[in-house]
């Protein structure tokens, strides 16, 4: 039907394109739509890998898949190619990480087995649970999927923007929370089976955990967002005002990169319940917010309207959850004990923030103005800014004792 009817499809996804975007997105998609198939085949073969606790693999392949595709856009942008050559590269970066998820099916001693009538009720039954499960999972795509229909009526750029931003937001989210997830599936599924009460400890410590990690990111992100967009390619294809732009809806997108996070977490202790209605409940309502969200925040706010609006999506969400797993299944969030070590940790986070500018001023008095010299060219920024985010996690977490900061997850 896309392939046939790709036009029509463009239309309901984007109905405020003109003729010519509409007119290229008909062939990028077409093109492109292979790549459904390749990564609907990963996530089937991730599935059958994290069942034997392999990991590695389905946690590295979106890895694989964003350096292809990052790769064939420097080429693009270094030669001046037409978009068209993205989108192959788009599918090959597919084909690899696919093919990774084939070879280490296989060398887990995993087969194609016969379609029995056994395997097809068994089928039907997950096929019963997979709609729930889908709006579960997918909450964060779409929504931004409605986002991107939405923003098409807005002025030429908006979905790109709204894109770009999204995509880095996206990064921690898929590199951390998304594989993180993944691990505590099926340790929650046998804590339910053995230790049902403990859910509540873990929902506790699993907020701490993502807290202690998803705060430095999201504050990384807004700083760096401006120098992160002017480094990499809307110089190349906009304005500085495109920059700004990009850069202020990420901004946006990082305030609810926490929420999005838990979320993920949140949403697997229902499916180890096999609870997977409350889930549908919880997604139906957080679109509904996102759209309301979305309308009314156009119309005030633009293309930052519609950013908050998924962030807000993403609180509501979190709530709701917590709610759900108290009232449907007496799971209690202990909220006192959040905020004691959310206090501790800001206090933690802002004395090491601020002793870390100290020394740097520090030091750069002593070298006579060398280091700000160096930082402000966009080679020395980046050069600086990976070492330091890596020294902040490192004495955030070697200075948590003193802090009185006790996390389950980083014993």
């Amino acid at each position: 039907f896309v392939l046939f009817k790709t036009d029509l499809v463009v239309k309901m996804i984007a109905p405020g394109f003109s003729a010519e975007q509409a007119e290229y997105t008909v062939l990028f998609l077409r093109i492109m739509f292979p790549f459904l198939f390749l990564v609907s085949a990963s996530a089937l073969f991730a599935g059958a890998l994290h069942a034997v606790n392999h990991f590695f693999i389905p946690a590295i392949g979106p890895a694989m898949w964003n350096f292809v595709y990052v790769s064939t856009l420097v080429i693009c942008l270094k030669n001046n190619l037409s978009p068209m050559y993205l989108c192959w590269g788009v599918i090959i970066a597919g084909m690899v990480q696919t093919l990774a998820h084939v070879i280490m099916y296989f060398r887990c001693n995993f087969t194609f087995g016969a379609i029995t009538q056994e395997v097809r009720d068994i089928f039907k039954r997950v096929m019963h649970k997979f709609l729930p499960c889908f709006l579960g999972v997918s909450i964060v795509e779409i929504n931004l999927f409605v986002s991107g229909i939405v923003a098409s009526f807005l002025p030429k750029g908006s979905v790109s923007l709204l894109y770009y931003g999204s995509r880095f937001m996206n990064l921690p989210l898929g590199i951390f929370a998304v594989a993180f997830s993944s691990i505590l599936l099926p340790h929650f599924s046998r804590v339910v089976l053995y230790a049902p009460k403990r859910i509540s400890f873990y929902m506790v410590e699993v907020a701490k955990f993502v807290t202690w990690v998803i705060i430095p990111v999201a504050l990384f992100l807004m700083f760096t967002s401006e120098r992160l967009f002017y480094a990499l390619f809307l110089l190349r294809k906009g304005t500085v005002a495109h920059v700004g732009t990009a850069a202020l809806i990420l901004i946006i997108y990082s305030t609810g990169l926490l929420f999005f996070s838990i979320n993920k977490v949140l949403m697997n202790i229902f499916y180890s319940l096999k609870d997977t209605t409350s889930t549908t409940k919880i997604s139906a309502i957080g679109a509904i917010v996102n759209l309301v969200g979305d309308i009314i925040g156009m119309q005030i706010y633009g293309v930052y309207g519609i950013a908050a609006a998924s962030s807000l999506a993403g609180c509501v969400m979190t709530i709701l959850c917590l709610i759900f797993l108290y009232k449907k299944h007496d799971y209690k969030f202990y909220l006192g004990n959040y905020v004691n070590f959310l206090m501790r940790y800001t206090t933690q986070l802002f004395l090491i923030l601020v002793t870390g500018r100290m020394l740097f001023f520090a030091a750069d008095v002593l070298l006579q103005g060398a280091l700000v010299n160096y930082g402000a060219t966009l080679g020395g920024f980046w050069l600086m800014a990976f070492p330091s985010i890596g020294l902040l996690f490192a004495s955030m977490y070697f200075s948590r004792h003193w802090f009185g900061l006790k996390v389950y997850f980083l014993k």
